[in-house]
């Protein structure tokens, strides 16, 4: 095939793959894009050297303007459930195509094809832009990783695009660990779906850059992969080869096995709450009504606790923000972790594209994909107030 063809088609593939998380969940999405169901515990054995890159060592993010460009983006006075008087002005992150995810609480990484086509770390407060590479990942406090489907490798890079090294993953979109030590993907073993109903199966590999050792996890059906938000715990949406085991896994050091936290199919919207080991998971037709709804959970204690909010919610540290999206109505709430009070509401300029959003990890932005300017657009979130 013509490489000038071949190009924007692989391009194609991965906007396609980073968007399909089954149940919105865009953080941590693999390859596959089927609404699968869970995985089946495995023993790790140490996996044969599949590359390497530097070991973190982390340095504080950079928060001071060092452009000009200030997006202007007040967010009015907002009592809980009060209305802002207009909603806030936002600031365009990206032009085009709905690809975000926050690298950390002021900078976003976006894929967009202006003024170059490619990744993008952007400053929501100066503005500040600083293209990466061509292709499309995820980012950290201070790393970034790019997969590049065409060499089925995934490179590593800090903030300035320095490499730092090169794994080979595959087609698959690794996921790195919120402290950038642990890299995890997913070594897909089929190329054709017997059912469109299903994910892939592949075998699930993390890599220490610390100790520069990679580990097998066992093979299964995957459908996403996240890192807690304190960096010790993989999390594993997915199911057994054979799908007689399905629900939500966990994986921590020494990487010995897969533990099962969650038991049952149809669990959606995997989200973590930062810089804890806690995640919000939503459960669907169960066939128990008690057992359906939002749940928030602790991967280290494996407590469960049933959340009585909508479904359509994202994580920042000590609040849960959800999102009414239905016909004209944009508005978002936020609730206290804690106590789950509602305690904040601000209303977007325009309904959200394909439940494409996210909260920045502190909670003081959130970044959408804009249906009416298919722009990602920006804009700073109220504080909560009691």
């Amino acid at each position: 095939m013509d490489r000038r063809l071949f190009l924007p088609l692989v391009l194609a593939v991965i906007v396609a793959s980073c968007r399909a998380s089954y149940g919105g969940q865009r953080t941590t999405v693999i390859e596959s894009a089927q609404p699968a169901s869970p995985t089946a515990a495995a023993l790790a054995t140490t996996a044969p050297d599949t590359g390497s890159f530097a070991t973190p060592s982390p340095s504080p993010v950079q928060r001071v303007p060092t452009t000009v460009t200030n997006p202007s983006a007040p967010a009015g006075q907002v009592t809980p459930e009060g209305t802002a008087s207009s909603p806030p002005r936002p600031f365009v992150a990206a032009s085009c195509c709905g690809l975000f995810s926050w690298a950390a609480p002021d900078w976003l990484l976006v894929y967009d094809r202006v003024p170059q086509a490619g990744a993008w770390l952007v400053n929501v407060v100066s503005g500040e832009r600083r293209w990466l590479g061509a292709w499309f990942g995820v980012a950290t406090g201070d790393r970034v990783a790019l997969v590049d489907p065409e060499r089925g490798v995934t490179t590593i890079l800090d903030w300035d695009g320095q490499v730092l090294g090169e794994v080979e993953t595959g087609r698959t979109l690794a996921v790195l660990s919120p402290d950038g030590r642990f890299l995890a993907w997913l070594q897909m073993n089929e190329e054709r779906l017997p059912s469109s109903f299903l994910a892939r199966i592949g075998t699930l590999v993390v890599l220490d850059a610390t100790t520069q050792r990679s580990y097998r996890l066992g093979e299964m059906r995957v459908t996403s992969l996240t890192w807690t938000g304190d960096s010790q715990r993989l999390l594993v949406l997915g199911e057994s080869t054979d799908g007689r085991r399905a629900g939500v896994w966990v994986a921590e050091p020494p990487w010995t096995a897969l533990r099962q936290i969650l038991s049952g199919r149809f669990f959606v919207n995997l989200r973590v709450v930062p810089k804890s080991s806690s995640f919000l998971v939503t459960r669907v037709l169960s066939g128990v009504p008690n057992e359906d709804g939002v749940w928030l959970v602790d991967a280290a204690t494996e407590h469960a606790q049933h959340v009585p909010i909508a479904p359509g919610y994202r994580a920042s540290a000590g609040t849960i923000w959800v999102l009414h999206n239905e016909g004209a109505a944009r508005r978002l709430r936020a609730y206290r972790l804690e106590t789950l009070h509602l305690c904040a509401a601000t209303d977007l300029a325009e309904p959200v594209l394909a439940d494409t959003w996210e909260v920045s990890p502190d909670g003081h932005w959130v970044a959408y994909w804009a249906a009416s300017s298919q722009k990602v657009q920006v804009v700073q979130l109220p504080a909560c107030s009691d």
